[in-house]
């Protein structure tokens, strides 16, 4: 009994002792006190380094936490972001002993009361890009840290190469670097980027990957002189699915109409009407990509290239085409060339001999003297008369009908070797 009472006894002043160290109990005039003897017994100055030794660094941590990629302009060459950085550093005299101010461990204060570091985003394309405001607030602890959290929304100079398009990957930047001091008196110690689970997804690229790394310059010669630029890198990819169902598609589909152009009967009149609408088709698809690509002849797209080759195969159709008609609509009584007369009497031969082997009969294998019904005689003013072509049949539409089988070909065999070059670049 005695011995649970000692137990009792001694969890009571246990848990009074944990109770009066654990409360906080400063009171508005322990706040007040501590910013008058912070600020102003002191004779603190927002222009003075907070370093003791002045000739020694103070040194800042970097950390950038990425909210949203807002946009790539790859035509602009611009990236906008958004997020807040986390820049701590230690104010030596910004220190205090909590015991004499009612346990008081940290305060917020105005970043304008506080000396701050001359922070700015160099690769910025705004009229202003320091850090923070003048009423942003600023976490100071008693032992001199100092965290500053400062938001923004960048918008920053980003090289595009736009060879890979739209399957590409970029690699853009947020540089940011000492206004008007030097690693005499500013060292940037450590550099991140954060990407967490309060990243909002962007529509166009997703973020693979991020680094943080501190380069350092030179400056006026002087190696004594020298600056630390930290980046803040992103490296992105392109969502490449709108592209390839609306763009990519439909342009290899429209480019095998070249080809198909040439199965048109040239005596339809659709013909030349079929490869102009497939030239203008792909034309106003390459201006779609242009508005999409910047100005600038650093890298070509391989897309581009593309589609200006099969812009280049449908010209050659519309000029084939027109030749076709042109055949088609020959004067009879025109000379045919040599070589295509040989192509031509090789067809008629193969028609020959299969129709003979069907039974008809051709006029010059009849034999003057039989006697024959003349429905049962099918004569053929364009057959083969001796070993050459009967000079008075009109022979330029078959000839059109075989330069259109040869052309079909040889564009459907280009085509395919086009499109499959593109597929294996974007592999």
């Amino acid at each position: 009994m005695e011995k649970m009472k000692l137990v009792n006894l001694f969890n009571f002043v246990f848990f009074c002792w944990w109770s009066l160290t654990g409360i906080s109990c400063y009171t508005f005039d322990d706040v007040y006190r501590l910013k008058e003897d912070l600020f102003k017994k002191s004779n603190y100055s927002t222009m003075v380094r907070p370093k003791l030794n002045q000739s020694e660094q103070t040194e800042i941590n970097i950390h950038l936490f990425l909210r949203q990629l807002l946009e790539l302009n790859s035509r602009e060459q611009v990236m906008r972001t958004m997020g807040w950085f986390t820049i701590t550093w230690v104010d030596e005299k910004l220190r205090w002993n909590p015991d004499n101010y009612g346990g008081i461990i940290e305060m917020n204060v105005l970043q304008k009361e506080i000396w701050i570091p001359d922070l700015t985003a160099t690769n910025s394309i705004d009229e202003d890009a320091i850090f923070g405001g003048d009423n942003l607030r600023v976490y100071v602890n008693y032992t001199g840290n100092i965290d500053w959290e400062p938001g923004f929304t960048f918008t920053t100079s980003c090289i595009v190469d736009v060879t890979m398009f739209p399957v590409d990957y970029q690699t853009c930047s947020v540089t940011v670097a000492p206004w008007m001091t030097t690693n005499q008196e500013i060292f940037i110690n450590e550099t991140k980027v954060v990407t967490d689970n309060l990243l909002v997804p962007n529509g166009q690229f997703d973020i693979v990957d991020s680094s943080a790394t501190n380069d350092f310059f030179t400056l006026s010669g002087n190696p004594s002189n020298t600056l630390t630029q930290s980046n803040f890198t992103l490296k992105l990819k392109r969502k490449a699915t709108f592209y390839l169902l609306n763009v990519i598609g439909p342009i290899a589909a429209i480019s095998f109409l070249c080809g198909v152009s040439f199965l048109v009967p040239s005596e339809s009149g659709e013909k030349l009407t079929v490869s102009i609408t497939v030239l203008l088709s792909l034309t106003v698809f390459l201006g779609v990509i242009d508005a999409s690509l910047p100005k600038t002849s650093d890298s070509i797209s391989y897309f581009v290239i593309y589609v200006t080759s099969l812009i280049g195969m449908s010209f050659l159709a519309v000029v084939g085409n027109s030749i076709i008609i042109s055949i088609h609509n020959k004067n009879p009584g025109a000379t045919i060339p040599n070589c295509l007369k040989l192509l031509l009497i090789r067809k008629y031969k193969k028609l020959k001999s299969k129709e003979e082997a069907n039974g008809k009969v051709f006029p010059e294998f009849l034999d003057r003297n039989s006697v024959i019904s003349v429905t049962n005689l099918e004569l053929s003013c364009c057959g083969i008369c001796g070993k050459g072509i009967a000079p008075a049949c009109n022979h330029w539409p078959e000839v059109a009908k075989i330069v259109d089988r040869v052309a079909l070909i040889l564009f459907s065999l280009v085509l395919v070797a086009i499109n499959a070059r593109f597929s294996f670049l974007m592999m």
